[in-house]
Order: C-alpha cells, then structure tokens, then sequence
C-alpha cells in the first residue's frame, strides 16, 4: 500500500548544503526536518557519508540486524520523527588515525582505509562508496515524500569535485532536489562566502542553489536589512532567514536548558579546562578529554542539567573538587591510554582514585583503560599493541574484529551512583571483549548488554565500568543526581520533543512568512 501511495508521486529532496564546515549544517537539517513534520509530511533525514566519532546503533535498512550511523542523523530523524536507521547515512568515516578512518557502510565496518585511498583521484574505494550511498537515497526515496539531506564541508571544493559524492551528487541523483546555501556570518566575511561558493560552481550545480540561510547572526539581525538586499541583488537568490545566533542548550532564550546534542565538537557553552568553579550548590563532574575522544555526546544530558557542572578537562590538574570523573570512550583506546600516562594524567587519576567518597567512571574505551591489561595483536583500534591498563578493574580487554554492536535495556544492579532498579537503555558499540577477572558486582542487569563491573573500595571510593552508551540519559541524571548529592535543587526539564520543537520555532521565526513560503513552495 506504501508502494502504491508514492507512484507518480516525485519525493521532494531539501539539500542543506554548507559555505564551510561547522556553519550549522546539521542544527538547521533538524530544524527544517522538524518544521516539515510539523507540516504533516513524512520526513527523514539523509548524509551519504559523515566523518565522526559520534555513533548511534540503529535498525539495519535493508538486512536484520543493527548497524551504526553518524549521531547528528540520528538527532535529525528524532527531530523528525522517524525511526533512525542505516540508509540515513549510508558510509560512515571513523578517524582513528590523523590519516586513516575505519570505513563503515550500510552500517558495517569494511576496515580501516587510508585517506589519500578515500580522497585520491581515482581511488578504488570511491566508486563502491557513492553506489552505496545512492542506493540508499532511492530507497529512502521510495518510503518518503520528503528528504532532508545534509551535505559535508564546503560544496565548492573545487579540487574534490569529481570525487564529491556528498553534496551535488545526491543533489542530482535524487528525483528533484532543491539546494539551500547555509552560511555562517559568526566568523566574517559572509557576504565573500555567498559569492565565492556560487561563483566556483559549474552552472549545473549553480542552477539547483533556490535559497540562502546566513547563520549565527548575533544582535538586531534588522542591522543587516541592507547587507540582505545586497545578497539578493547581487545573486539572484532569496536569503530565506538570518538565523539569530543561539545557545544549543537554551534556544528557547528562556534560560531553560534544551538536549539538542552537537555533532563532532563541544558545545559552543561547554568549560574547558574552567580556571574559575561557578558558585552554587551542584554536582561537580569531570570528563577526561581524549585526543580520540569517541561519543562525547553521552554526556550531553550532563551538560544539559542546571543542577550540574560539567568541566572537560585536556590539561592534567588536581581533581578533588569534583564528585565523579570520566573517562570516556575512545577510537583508540591504546593510543589514549598512553597519551593519559605521557601527559601526567594517569597520575592525577590515581590520586582521585585514593580519595574516599569519589567515583570514578570508565564509559566503553574508558572502561577497558580502567582495565588491568588491553591486547590489541591484529592493530584493530590503531596498530598492534598491548598494554597495561590503569589497573582500577580487574578485567582484560582483547580487541575483536568482530564489533559488538547492540542495543541494550535493563535495570541498575548496584546501588552506587544512582538508586538500584533504575531503568537504563542505549546501546553498545566496541570492538574489544573484556573478560572479568574476579567476580564482582554488575553494573547493569540486561537480557543483551554486557554486566558492566562495579567495584567498591575500602575507602568508599567506587571505581565503574560499563559498555553503555545512553546510561547519562535525562531520567538517569536525574536519578544520579538524587542519589548522589541530594541536597542539590531538583528542577523540571523539557522533553527531547519540547527541544526539537523549540529548535523548529526558532528558524521558523527567523524564516518569517517569506521565508516559510518558500520553503514550503520547494516541497509542494
């Protein structure tokens, strides 16, 4: 009946195509996705190929299973809501190295490539990435009547074009496509942006370019009335909006925090490496920011929650003030463990270790580093290596090429950190299998996840390690927070949903009518 439905009905292709990386691709593909479900049209979200560490496990597309995605495409599929699944980002660049990346399509990992292989002209890796990245665009193409597809970087890299499968291709591979230009006028000289990208494009490309969005604009965005008439006259093209400038974590302008997560960076508001503690009575947790640092958006509802302080922390410094630190996951794992103990980390760690009443957390990665040993013979995290872990949990780790992906629901087995029987869920990503050396205590109670290992020391430090991606979800902070330090505030946050919503409300004021109307006019 589906099938039915959509014969001699044209899918309608949004492009959101960039002037530059990080000019908010990702935040305006959700926000238009959003406004577009709001308008009643079954909507989904779609990047041929992302390059992050960030991953969300998801419904395989076209076999059983679960695969992994780029997390910005799950954001935008809840933004729009639909089920987040493979053929939403088809090809998936995990960098595990500053000159390769594990290769990841329809959600499976191929191996590690190098990239002069990915990115040199005529490169056998090409030509099967594109294939698999249009073969999900009709697919997707067939089940809904509109698409949102972000692009990657700059749509004018002229010396990548006839390996460009990103941006003009899907363009021009999707049944009808409209390209709307976003720019970002936070860094300058936007007006350069507009008219170079349009002036380095071949007229085929050029010609599928119906609107422009200027981005990040701080104050009275009245201030560029004139510089908006210069655009339009000066291209042909309508700038659909000027987005004001907002804070992810409070794009209400109410003060009141959102969970929109970022796609590769910190947010723009999180404390890094903070040479000042914020007054106020707060739970105080530390993340350890790994230079390969892998699903930093786990943390987000920490970063989310007026009732915590959370500080990302590269430099090596005294960690005592802080009730919880982190160390996070990792693309590879040996790499970082080394750099922990080079850079005068693993020593600071350990004294937090020998305070009492401290809990220290290791998330995926930084559950294996907590680890007595990591064996990695095949190099499949970076290159072949063992190492001696930290030494807090007695477990071992040998990395698999095997990797464990999962999603995962249960109940907190243990009553350290947050309240037994809490209700957990997320997912499992990894490639390494940790054996547990000693019996001890579980951390997460699962029909599929692994157990996790919790351990209780004779100073009433806790040390923890879990495979869970999702285990800092809202309801667990909140549970966390009640638990841990219950003399801290409890406040009411909005939903996911309120959150995309605001996301929508913000760009649909910046589009004004005008801008509305045109939007709506390129997928009728």
């Amino acid at each position: 009946l589906q099938f039915l439905y959509f014969i001699g009905k044209m899918t309608k292709t949004i492009c959101v195509f960039g002037s530059a990386s990080d000019v908010g691709k990702s935040v305006t593909a959700a926000a238009i996705g959003r406004i577009l479900h709001r308008e009643g049209l079954k909507v989904c979200p779609f990047k041929a190929q992302n390059m992050s560490n960030n991953a969300g496990v998801v419904r395989r597309s076209v076999e059983s299973g679960v695969g992994e995605i780029g997390r910005a495409q799950v954001v935008q599929a809840e933004a729009c809501s639909v089920e987040p699944e493979t053929d939403m980002n088809p090809v998936l660049l995990k960098p595990s190295s500053d000159r390769s990346s594990q290769v990841v399509v329809h959600g499976k990992v191929l191996g590690d490539v190098e990239a002069k292989l990915l990115w040199q002209k005529g490169g056998s890796t090409q030509s099967p990435l594109r294939e698999a990245a249009r073969q999900s665009l009709k697919r997707l193409e067939a089940r809904f009547e509109v698409i949102v597809a972000e692009g990657a970087g700059s749509c004018g890299e002229v010396n990548l074009r006839d390996r460009d499968y990103v941006n003009f291709d899907v363009a021009h591979t999707a049944e009808t496509a409209a390209v709307l230009l976003v720019c970002d006028i936070e860094k300058g000289g936007v007006f350069a942006q507009v008219v170079g990208t349009l002036a380095v494009l071949p007229p085929k490309d050029r010609q599928l370019i119906k609107g422009i969005i200027i981005n990040k604009f701080r104050g009275d965005a009245s201030l560029f009335d004139d510089g908006r008439v210069w655009l339009e006259t000066e291209t042909g093209l309508p700038v659909l909006a000027v987005v004001p400038y907002f804070d992810p974590l409070d794009v209400k302008g109410d003060g009141t925090r959102c969970i929109i997560d970022a796609e590769d960076g910190l947010h723009a508001t999180a404390r890094v490496d903070p040479t000042q503690v914020t007054a106020g009575n707060v739970m105080r947790i530390a993340v350890i920011l790994l230079p390969r640092i892998a699903n930093h958006t786990d943390f987000a509802p920490l970063h989310s929650h007026p009732g915590i302080e959370l500080d990302w922390l590269r430099l090596p410094r005294d960690l005592g003030r802080y009730h919880m630190v982190i160390v996070p996951g990792s693309k590879s794992v040996i790499s970082d463990l080394t750099w922990l103990r080079e850079v005068g980390w693993a020593e600071q760690i350990k004294n937090y270790h020998q305070t009492p009443n401290t809990v220290l957390v290791g998330v995926c990665g930084g559950y294996q580093m907590l680890g007595a040993r990591l064996k990695d013979a095949s190099g499949i995290d970076g290159c072949a290596a063992e190492a001696e872990g930290l030494g807090y949990l007695p477990v071992v780790t040998e990395m698999s090429p095997d990797k464990t992906l999962l999603q995962a629901e249960g109940t907190w087995a243990c009553d350290s950190v947050m309240p037994m029987g809490t209700k957990v869920k997320g997912y499992e990503i990894h490639c390494g299998q940790t054996k547990v050396l000693e019996s001890g205590g579980h951390v997460v109670d699962s029909d599929t996840g692994s157990p996790g290992y919790v351990k209780l020391n004779e100073n009433k430090s806790i040390v923890l390690g879990t495979y869970l991606h999702g285990v800092f979800d809202s309801t667990c902070t909140d549970a966390m927070l009640a638990h841990m330090v219950p003399d801290v505030p409890r406040t009411v946050r909005p939903s996911t949903t309120d959150s995309y919503d605001a996301l929508a409300d913000h760009y649909d004021k910046a589009l004004g009518e005008g801008g509305r109307k045109v939007l709506l006019s390129l997928v009728s």
